[in-house]
């Protein structure tokens, strides 16, 4: 099987600009399942739902189009786990393309990585030399929000918001200032130390009633960000993610986390700082206690809660006091996510592949792993020749 070598040709002929002769067939596909979600313009949809013409998420932040479909029938779907814990199914034969530390590109199929060194190095010392591209903040088809991001954020990290009022609590005058700003039609007043209402000026809260539409009406264990703003603009994810930074996130020596008790928010928020190309890896549940002493000499019991940790030298933080404490000297070699391991599942299913018309053959594929797409070869010939 010289496939591994057919795909090398093809990339080193287009990076050099040369002519290629190939003879292989349009057939030959590398494949995903129907069920496996594959990232558009507007959210995931399943591979099977696609149709020629119709635009995914590449990796370079913008929207491409599907050139072709090759069909593959049921053949028996391998599961890819990537260093950060998240994990996609494909094919044996579908594409992946890698850069071994940060120097040398490859693209190879699933069994041909099963048969690398995936996992390097000593126990805690662990390297992951095939690492999958990086993805730039993403251009969605976004729609005008209902509520400013910040303050959602605001909102969904310190926000009383399961009650008739919208309350909130900071000890940070600068985040007081900053919903005051924005929020012109609403008076903010102290109900308590550190603890804020937010009612309406003209005798109509348009903010609860947003709240109540965006079904967000709900204790803090069971927060979420709504879909509408994980595909906002790019402009508005950054301050809902600051919002959201500035009051449950965290950051010590360079190193940025968010802690929650909602981990559906943990997950929402690790989607959105993934479709701005940033970092970020959950942690396993970490266990409530009882009695817990807290600086204002207050004890009470804490619920389990998710930390997320999150490695970027963006400005996702807005308050000053954090936001000096981002590192912007620290350099990466390359900050892409390694595979860790590939195993076969035993289970089959329809799988199918793509071919997306743009030259670096990659889409988006489930939790934003970026993959690569099939080679058309009839369409290459026409297009070198």
């Amino acid at each position: 099987d010289y496939d591994y070598y057919f795909f090398q040709a093809v990339q080193e002929a287009e990076e050099l600009g040369k002519h290629l002769v190939v003879l292989k067939s349009r057939r030959k596909g590398y494949e995903q399942p129907y069920s496996e979600p594959v990232l558009t313009p507007t959210g995931f949809v399943p591979m099977g739902s696609l149709k020629v013409g119709d635009m995914v998420m590449n990796p370079n932040g913008n929207p491409v189009s599907i050139g072709d479909i090759v069909e593959q029938g049921v053949t028996e779907i391998y599961e890819v786990t990537l260093q950060d814990g998240r994990t996609v199914r494909c094919g044996e034969n579908h594409l992946w393309a890698t850069i071994r530390n940060g120097k040398k590109f490859y693209i190879m199929r699933t069994k041909d990585y099963m048969k690398r060194k995936l996992k390097q190095g000593s126990i805690g010392k662990e390297h992951y030399p095939y690492k999958l591209p990086e993805i730039n903040p993403l251009n969605f088809n976004s729609t005008e929000v209902p509520i400013d991001p910040y303050v959602l954020g605001v909102l969904l990290g310190d926000g009383n918001i399961c009650g008739d009022q919208v309350r909130f609590s900071t000890a940070d005058k600068f985040i007081l200032d900053e919903l005051t700003n924005r929020l012109k039609d609403y008076s903010i007043k102290a109900s308590s130390k550190y603890l804020y209402c937010i009612t309406s000026t003209n005798g109509v809260n348009l903010l609860n009633r947003e709240l109540k539409s965006l079904n967000l009406k709900v204790k803090a264990n069971k927060k979420f960000i709504p879909s509408i703003y994980k595909y906002a603009s790019i402009q508005d994810r950054m301050e809902l993610v600051r919002g959201l930074m500035d009051t449950d996130g965290s950051i010590s020596n360079g190193a940025c986390s968010f802690v929650s008790t909602s981990e559906q928010l943990v997950d929402d928020l690790s989607e959105v700082l993934r479709g701005l190309g940033i970092r970020c890896k959950k942690s396993k549940e970490i266990p409530g206690r009882n009695g817990v002493g807290f600086n204002n000499g207050s004890i009470s019991n804490t619920l389990p809660h998710w930390e997320l940790i999150i490695t970027t030298q963006e400005d996702i933080f807005k308050l000053p006091r954090k936001l000096e404490k981002i590192r912007k000297d620290r350099s990466y070699n390359y900050n892409g996510i390694g595979i860790a391991s590939i195993r076969a599942t035993g289970e089959f299913e329809r799988q199918r592949c793509l071919c997306i018309d743009n030259e670096n053959h990659l889409y988006i594929t489930k939790d934003y792993i970026p993959t690569h797409n099939s080679y058309k070869c009839g369409a290459m010939l026409c297009r070198n020749f």
